[in-house]
């Protein structure tokens, strides 16, 4: 446990994809980390079945990514890349941690591949799925590429992962945020996000990295949390009446 953020990068062991990613702390790294987990074996929650990945560990983090899609802008202006990754509220853990802000990426790699793979990474460590703006295409079409479709968040009757970037969603991510602070500020241990929120302006959203990706973090919290809600609905009632037949 660490409280107090930390500079540092997330790599493959080895050099190797697809096996474990491990935490090296480096002054000048691109992830910045205020908890770490106390068993580092409950790290890398991934299930691999032959070239598909999939996260097992989504009730207990959840990611919120704002990518760029561009090696370079038009203007020569680089927006940066941002990742966040929140611990999800549970009822059995009582430390200052819980439903907190855990690590934040922020940063503008050479190539969008980078940073995808760098995304990638940093869904492995958490086990966790992510909620993305999905008029980039390219982190979707990466993950696909490298068997990581089962990490894309899908909104309830979507016809592809993602959410939308429009004015509906930002009025949803300034809610939510709003809320979030209210209840929670004394969980925020990051200089980056605090600094997009106090400036945040929901008309002139791509200045606010940071402020984005926690947003969408946000909105996938609920989001998985409407689906174990939906699942606890379901009853086989097979079970209460014995003579119907599910066909």
């Amino acid at each position: 446990t660490l409280f107090r953020s930390t500079r540092g990068n997330l790599v493959w062991q080895n050099g190797e994809r697809d096996t474990k990613v491990i935490w090296e702390p480096n002054t000048q790294g691109r992830w910045e980390c205020a908890w770490m987990f106390d068993d580092i074996e409950n790290a890398n929650k991934v299930l691999i079945k032959g070239d598909k990945k999939i996260p097992q560990n989504k009730y207990k983090f959840v990611i919120g990514i704002d990518p760029f899609d561009h090696d370079t802008t038009v203007d020569e202006r680089r927006s940066d890349g941002a990742a966040a990754i929140l611990k999800k509220y549970s009822s059995s853990d009582g430390d200052n941690m819980n439903y907190a802000f855990v690590m934040m990426y922020v940063s503008r790699p050479q190539t969008a591949a980078i940073f995808y793979e760098d995304m990638i990474k940093t869904c492995f460590f958490y086990g966790a799925p992510m909620l993305y703006e999905d008029n980039k295409i390219g982190i979707k079409r990466y993950f696909e590429e490298r068997g990581y479709e089962d990490f894309l968040l899908w909104l309830p009757n979507s016809i592809k992962p993602g959410i939308s970037g429009n004015k509906k969603t930002h009025q949803e991510i300034a809610e939510g945020t709003e809320s979030y602070i209210e209840d929670h500020c004394e969980k925020i241990f990051f200089k980056s996000l605090l600094s997009d929120w106090l400036e945040f302006d929901i008309n002139n959203t791509t200045k606010f990295d940071a402020a984005m990706a926690a947003g969408y973090a946000l909105i996938a919290d609920n989001l998985i949390i409407s689906k174990q809600k939906e699942k606890k609905d379901v009853h086989d009632i097979s079970k209460i009446f014995k003579t119907y037949k599910i066909r």
